[in-house]
């Protein structure tokens, strides 16, 4: 919708349907009149608007004291030349024009803007382009409102159109929230220990979350929020961004003494990073932004409805994964491991993975890496055969690459040093940073090293006949040009896709340390962590699934002690629970209890379990309970019609009371009446419950309307820590 007002104003103004999964509304002001060439800044972002607002509400505003004359707009390639004296949207230069300081551009645009429709007249597009043709740069900016989710993306394309390189050093996205929005949320944390949440109000100044390691990192923020004190996952206002970007990013909030606060979110860019010859042009990564006036569900809702829309996702239950790498590890053994498979087809599985270890000397972490070919002393008949052992077991093959990275003492890199990446040193000179797990980074940006890696993979998976390449990163990686590393990145996944129809990828980076909307448009779904204990899983799953959707994550029923992380052991009830609402798989030796209890048939029922809720798991909507004690961890699934729900109880911790207040079931209908059942555990011989007496509902069921379960709350047992229920919820 476009409103015409005076003196050149024309208020351009989107919004998503109204039953939208996070109804919101997007308003950009254009005056075409404003200073020498125009401007154009969002008025409004966030809650839905029902009708165009009148022009003179977006633009008439008081002039404070010590602004620039015509009033500060937060536009829409922010900086200094607007007033705007925060964190700019854009920095450009001319390396080595003469009488400049450090080649620094300013601007004189000239700004036009127009909005496109989706059908049925809800969501679109406006694009707003900045052009100074004195300077030789054009900037096309595009913000699209998608109707059905109400996820608003972002970016940007600068295009040099003078005859001197033009050198990019920031293209950014740059949103308001209104200044009630007084706290931040976002998530760090470090290997096996990914996604914690942390909270802190936003004074005025700059919270900015950085990461310069390559990829996103174990400390990423995959989610970043602002919202009204005190939100929570089913209260509040809440303003959330998200970059696309699997390499160096910046996001941050800012607030600002000229009653203005904004999110934001860039690449990193090193100096000279991006230089643009006449004619070339930069396109920023998506910045991926929902709104919510009721919590972090909503923002969940909108994140996981526009990816479930895309023609690439993952359609239908997904395969149950088993793999034998914590059991194994290393030592690659065939007999064992053919072993290891009948197991897990016994046991329900539906894809076997051969993890690390398969290729020349591998027998440590030392060598091989960059040797993509089968080992012949540990598999003198190849990979062949057993691959097809497992195929006619009725699973599918999947074999761990990591296609990054390069052993000093492999093959490769004694025939092809200068394909070692030397950020600071000469072609060929070798490695000049420190070594991580004893490897080094293969200069994925060569075009020689790249085309050996992806044909050598290609190889391999038609060789061996592979279904999934579980695509591994182990270190940061350290190379010369890092946004040309990650783009390659993206293009040999998509290449190796193209050439095998039906390959899945499953990201993994040391763990979870690349997890991003970007890498998601290139993979099939993501490993998480590297731990399987099921305290720290519970958590960083939880906090996952706040943008990725479950059926995207790995979870797993690791072995009962986890020997390679915390070495806490929990039994398999535990394990199980935590297992359920995501991708899930289990480790080979996963049914064997610490004291030594074998437990086949019941591994192989809550393997059965996890493919029971798989069709609501990847379809239905992801709820989170806000409870009092931090020790209890409440989620469910709620089916699109309401009629069904899955929700899993985790109590994390020691809980602070005796006996937990009652615990709401959110989601569901509230006029609807449904029952409750406590479907898992069955078995209480492990000691899930530390209550004298449970409440009778556990062993009858219960009914109640949805309104009664959310408001009034389920009454819980007492749980034992590190233990935790499966409840099925249906519409009777």
């Amino acid at each position: 919708m476009v409103t015409t007002g005076t003196d050149g104003i024309r208020v351009l103004h989107l919004s998503s349907a109204a039953d939208a999964a996070a109804p919101s509304s997007l308003v950009v002001v254009h005056d075409s009149e404003r200073g020498s060439g125009g401007a154009a800044w969002i008025a409004h972002w966030g809650e839905r608007l029902a009708s165009d607002p009148p022009a003179s509400l977006v633009t008439d505003a008081a002039i404070g004291p010590s602004v620039i004359d015509a009033g500060v707009r937060l536009t829409v390639l922010a900086g200094a030349d607007d007033g705007w004296f925060g964190r700019p949207a854009i920095d450009l230069r001319r390396p080595g024009r003469p009488h400049v300081p450090g080649g620094r551009l300013r601007f004189a645009f000239d700004v036009s803007a127009h909005v496109t429709h989706d059908s049925g007249n809800a969501g679109g597009e406006i694009v707003v382009t900045h052009e100074d043709c004195a300077a030789g740069v054009r900037i096309t900016s595009r913000l699209r409102l998608d109707p059905s989710s109400g996820m608003l993306r972002v970016d940007h394309v600068v295009r040099n159109t003078g005859d001197r390189p033009l050198a990019v050093d920031a293209l950014a996205t740059i949103l308001p929230v209104p200044t009630r929005a007084g706290e931040v949320l976002d998530v760090g944390g470090r290997w096996c220990r990914e996604r914690v949440p942390q909270r802190h109000p936003l004074p005025f100044g700059t919270w900015l979350r950085s990461s310069r390691h390559g990829r996103p990192g174990h400390d990423a923020p995959l989610l970043f929020a602002l919202g009204v004190p005190g939100f929570g996952h089913r209260r509040g206002e809440v303003w959330a961004v998200h970059l696309g970007w699997s390499g160096d990013s910046d996001v941050w909030a800012e607030r600002v003494p000229q009653g203005r606060a904004v999110l934001g979110a860039a690449e990193g860019l090193a100096a000279d990073e991006i230089l643009l010859e006449h004619g070339q042009s930069y396109t920023s990564p998506v910045a991926y932004a929902a709104y919510s006036s009721a919590g972090i569900d909503v923002v969940t809702a909108a994140f996981h409805s526009w990816l479930r829309a895309r023609s690439s996702h993952p359609a239908g239950p997904r395969p149950i994964v088993a793999n034998a790498w914590e059991a194994v590890g290393l030592t690659h053994d065939e007999g064992v491991l053919r072993s290891a498979a009948d197991d897990a087809a016994r046991l329900g599985a539906e894809l076997f993975m051969l993890d690390d270890g398969w290729f020349p000397r591998r027998r440590t972490d030392t060598a091989g890496l960059g040797d993509w070919i089968v080992d012949p002393e540990v598999w003198p008949g190849g990979l062949r055969g057993f691959a097809d052992h497992v195929h006619g077991l009725g699973m599918r093959f999947g074999l761990w690459f990591e296609p990054e990275m390069i052993s000093l003492d492999s093959d490769l890199a004694r025939a092809h040093p200068d394909w070692v990446s030397a950020p600071s040193g000469g072609d060929g000179g070798g490695p000049d940073v420190p070594p991580w797990r004893h490897q080094q980074t293969v200069d994925l940006a060569n075009p020689d090293a790249y085309r050996h890696v992806l044909d050598a993979m290609s190889v391999v998976i038609d060789e061996v006949g592979v279904d999934l390449v579980k695509w591994d990163q182990n270190r940061d990686p350290v190379v010369r040009r890092q946004h040309a590393h990650t783009a390659a990145v993206y293009r040999m996944m998509d290449e190796l896709r193209a050439r095998h129809p039906g390959l899945m990828i499953e990201s993994c980076s040391a763990g979870g340390a690349r997890i991003d909307l970007g890498m998601l448009e290139h993979c099939d779904r993501v490993w998480p962590t590297d731990t399987n204990d099921a305290v720290e899983r519970a958590r960083l799953q939880w906090w996952t699934a706040t943008i990725v959707p479950p059926e995207l994550v790995g979870t797993q029923i690791g072995a009962a002690d986890a020997v390679h992380t915390t070495g806490r052991a929990h039994v398999l009830e535990s394990r199980g629970v935590v297992a359920l609402l995501g991708h899930p798989g289990f480790e080979h030796g996963a049914e064997r209890e610490r004291d030594g209890t074998l437990r086949l048939r019941d591994l192989a029922e809550w393997i059965e379990l996890a493919k029971r809720l798989q069709p609501l798991v990847t379809t239905g909507t992801l709820v989170h309970a806000d409870l009092p004690d931090p020790a209890h961890l409440l989620q469910g699934v709620v089916a699109a019609d309401g009629g069904e729900a899955w929700f899993t109880l985790f109590a994390a911790d020691v809980a602070a009371d005796d006996v937990p207040a009652p615990m709401p079931l959110p989601g569901l209908d509230p006029d609807a009446v449904y029952r409750v059942l406590c479907v898992a555990p069955a078995d209480r011989r492990h000691g899930f419950a530390l209550a004298r007496t449970e409440p009778a509902w556990m062993g009858t069921g219960l009914a109640a309307s949805g309104a009664q379960l959310d408001v009034l709350g389920l009454p819980m047992p007492a749980l034992n820590p590190e233990r935790g229920l499966l409840l099925h919820v249906v519409r009777e």
